[in-house]
């Protein structure tokens, strides 16, 4: 018996390692070469700024301190470039298999593997693996959050509580959704206390007595884990304790930020908005479903039910949430992989229909990866998929690129339009300057600028040429029964027209095309 589960468990530690170096190929591989999408270059830019030395102050319209702090951190070891400045992100996306297999006991020997392909193949995870933003941090945290609660109700010690601190304040010093996902988890513990029926297997005067034995017997673990939590906190939001309004700045001011957001609806969607994504994109959903009513009929266990929760919560509160961006789906995908895990295995162990179940695990998986490996490394830059959003153009990263090679002196190249932020990051050690004063007009050789400064511009004697900058695409729900949808999940392409951004470079009159069809 022991050799069996000693054989086992190297088995188990070779799928992970295999599972590991597939992830780094496919997070890592050309992580620099695609353009830096438009809040990539503003993360990139300020994490630079940070590590030059500029004060960090919070703001809640760029989310949490800790992307900044760790990414100038990877700045001072390895240096700024295309790479590092995702590498972080990228790596914090191959670590989100190992809580995955730490939790092979509760998913079982052939569901955490489902879950972690799944998640190893989901384009969603592919192509914000390898973004500059702070979702990967949130999902890993999730999970570990999860995880630790596990072993801290199995086994309590204060090692665990003080892990559990230091992931929930690290949770919290990344971005609001942290929000979502405590409050998620409060109202699942408020309905199981509520209803005697919501989860048979946790009985609420159990529940209640051993939580109160537990502040008595175990407070000293209950302190430490608060302790960790406040003190990590409060230095990420403080600048490490440079900056007091800080410490309230990371509450009230995200709070109050992101329920405005929600009120103004500055990027809506209708409730079904993550829906399309869902259906066409991530097939690990086709499981979810039924993997949803069966943990809801059964219900044979906490974790069954509390995953069923986590995930019809996900759903509605984000569809629910007037900011609606593509990558939030990686919130709702994370319940999805555990619950889909479990119910696979639980059918494995039934024995029935194995080799059926292998077929249509096998044609899911091949759906996924076919997605994530054309959206990562073939699509086109700047093409519309309804999983990118905003997706920039070759255009600007040449022309950013052509900035840097002309070395410009100062009062020779200004940024004052669309393309400013979005080149910011790629003209970070450029003499380029921000904004286009009158009084230097006359000294400068290339202006990037919008329609307002058209007129003043054509009359200095500049001339302005278009060049394409973002895409973006949010098909109308029609669209998902049009033959165009399927032709889209087969080529990958969409059909019909999307919306497109330009920037302007304006050149004295009579001089050669800044950027021409030649570039590359």
């Amino acid at each position: 018996m022991h050799k069996a589960q000693a054989g086992k468990q190297k088995r188990n530690a070779l799928v992970l390692a295999l599972l590991l170096a597939a992830a780094a190929c496919l997070r890592l591989y050309q992580l620099g070469d695609a353009p830096f999408h438009h809040d990539e270059s503003l993360h990139a830019f300020f994490s630079y700024q940070l590590w030059q030395g500029e004060p960090y102050r919070y703001d809640p319209v760029f989310h949490g301190p800790f992307l900044y702090w760790t990414n100038a951190l990877v700045y001072s070891l390895l240096g700024a470039s295309d790479f590092t400045a995702r590498l972080l992100p990228a790596l914090f996306s191959v670590a989100l298999l190992l809580p995955l297999w730490s939790l092979r006991e509760q998913l079982g020997n052939v569901g955490w593997k489902v879950a972690a392909l799944f998640l190893l193949c989901s384009p969603t995870y592919g192509y914000y693996g390898r973004f500059l933003a702070h979702d990967n941090y949130c999902a890993l945290f999730s999970l570990l959050l999860l995880t630790l609660a596990i072993g801290y109700l199995q086994r309590a010690t204060a090692w665990r509580m003080a892990l559990i601190g230091l992931v929930a304040a690290l949770f919290l010093a990344t971005k609001a959704v942290s929000y979502l996902f405590f409050a998620s988890v409060s109202l699942f513990v408020l309905l199981v206390l509520a209803l005697n029926t919501f989860a048979p297997g946790l009985d609420r005067r159990q529940m209640l007595h051993t939580a109160l034995q537990w502040l008595h017997d175990r407070w000293r673990h209950w302190s430490l884990g608060l302790a960790v939590l406040l003190v990590t906190y409060s230095a990420l939001f403080t600048s490490f304790f440079s900056y007091w309004p800080g410490l309230w700045e990371g509450v009230f001011a995200t709070l109050g930020h992101w329920i405005g957001q929600h009120q103004q609806a500055r990027i809506p969607g209708p409730v079904y908005y993550y829906l399309p994504r869902l259906v066409l994109h991530e097939p690990v959903f086709l499981l979810a479903i039924p993997s949803l009513i069966w943990a809801a009929r059964e219900r044979r266990s906490p974790l069954d039910v509390f995953l069923a929760f986590w995930m019809v919560a996900s759903l509605a509160i984000y569809g629910y949430a007037q900011e609606k961006v593509p990558w939030l789906t990686m919130h709702m995908l994370l319940p999805m992989f555990l619950l889909a895990g479990r119910w696979i295995d639980r059918l494995w162990q039934s024995g029935r229909f194995r080799g059926v179940q292998v077929a249509v695990i096998a044609l899911l998986l091949a759906w996924s990866l076919r997605d994530t490996l054309w959206l990562v490394f073939r699509m086109p830059a700047g093409s519309p998929h309804l999983l990118t959003y905003m997706a920039s153009t070759r255009e600007m990263q040449q022309a950013a690129k052509r900035i840097r090679n002309m070395q410009p002196a100062s009062g020779q190249v200004y940024m004052a339009g669309p393309g400013t932020w979005a080149m910011r990051w790629y003209l970070r050690d450029t003499h380029v300057g921000i904004g286009l004063p009158d009084s230097d007009v006359k000294s400068a050789i290339l202006i990037e600028a919008g329609e307002t400064d058209a007129a003043r511009l054509t009359d200095a004697g500049f001339t302005g040429r278009d060049y394409p900058l973002m895409t973006w695409w949010n098909p109308d729900v029609s669209w998902l029964f049009s033959s165009d949808a399927l032709g889209y999940v087969w080529h990958q392409r969409a059909s019909e027209e999307s919306g497109l951004y330009h920037f302007r470079l304006y050149q004295p009159a009579g001089d050669p095309p800044f950027l021409d069809e030649t570039d590359d």
